[in-house]
């Protein structure tokens, strides 16, 4: 089948169109979908009378590769330093991967084909029945989330038990744990979808393609969430494997009690559904 960049791809932007050739061009993918996107508009305005309106464009993306081989995060990073106008999430499958989700009736791929845009697509791959889609059966897996908010209360009260020890890196390693099985219960439930990410960036924008709530808590646009958040992300590898980091006690404080709050939003936001 002759490659074929979707007409629809037309009606984006043309930076996002620019990004999307770039990225036929080094990955050679056999199809792109759009899952979700969403525009953030705001207004600048300043003392010298001017106003600005602007928006900020976010899309989702899964991206189907020949190869069995996982290159997500090799394509994560070429978008991110191409694309500047937004944010664009992305999540690569191989095509025997999709096809075996897709068979299984998997609520997460089939809701992408039957129901998301195609930008491109240099192959034919199909999705099953439409009738594993109606949400009114759909049923959450109340083993799998229980698991998961187990695993959340667990890491919680090793991280409160490291504060009164005052054992700090461990503490923010425990926190991380917690934001990481949050993300993991809030995509599964919301999307039927197994992330295998320990990036806390990119869970937290994956979640954002359902609610922009768990973001928020994290990164709501100070320099001081941005300072707090790389803190907590850089936590993961450098408690374990740098002999030169030491957590500051006050921020690892003010992280505990942040996670707190994103520990009960999640519980919410999955009992919810």
């Amino acid at each position: 089948m002759n490659r074929e960049i979707s007409s629809v791809l037309q009606g984006y932007s043309a930076d996002f169109k620019i990004v999307i050739e770039l990225l036929i061009r080094r990955f050679c993918p056999i199809q792109i979908h759009c899952f979700a996107e969403y525009t953030t508009s705001y207004t600048i305005r300043t003392c010298f009378g001017e106003t600005v309106d602007n928006c900020k464009q976010d899309y989702f993306l899964l991206i189907v590769t020949e190869e069995s081989v996982r290159i997500e995060h090799e394509i994560q990073d070429f978008i991110n330093a191409h694309f500047k106008q937004g944010v664009i999430t992305v999540l690569a499958h191989g095509r025997k991967a999709v096809l075996d989700a897709l068979e299984a009736g998997s609520r997460f791929f089939t809701n992408i084909y039957q129901r998301g845009t195609l930008l491109y697509s240099s192959d034919v791959i199909m999705a099953t029945d439409g009738s594993i889609l109606d949400r009114d059966s759909f049923l959450i897996d109340a083993s799998h989330l229980d698991r998961r908010l187990l695993l959340i209360e667990g890491f919680l009260s090793g991280a409160r038990e490291c504060l009164r020890n005052l054992q700090y890196n461990a503490c923010l390693f425990m926190l991380h744990q917690v934001v990481e099985q949050c993300c993991l219960a809030l995509i599964r439930t919301h999307l039927d979808y197994r992330s295998g990410s320990h990036n806390l960036q990119r869970l937290l924008q994956l979640c954002c393609c359902f609610s922009t709530e768990p973001i928020k808590v994290f990164l709501a646009g100070t320099k001081e969430d941005e300072r707090l958040f790389n803190i907590l992300a850089r936590s993961y590898s450098e408690t374990r494997y740098s002999d030169g980091f030491l957590a500051n006690k006050d921020d690892v404080h003010l992280l505990y009690h942040r996670i707190e709050l994103f520990s009960a939003l999640t519980k919410n936001m999955c009992n919810g559904r």
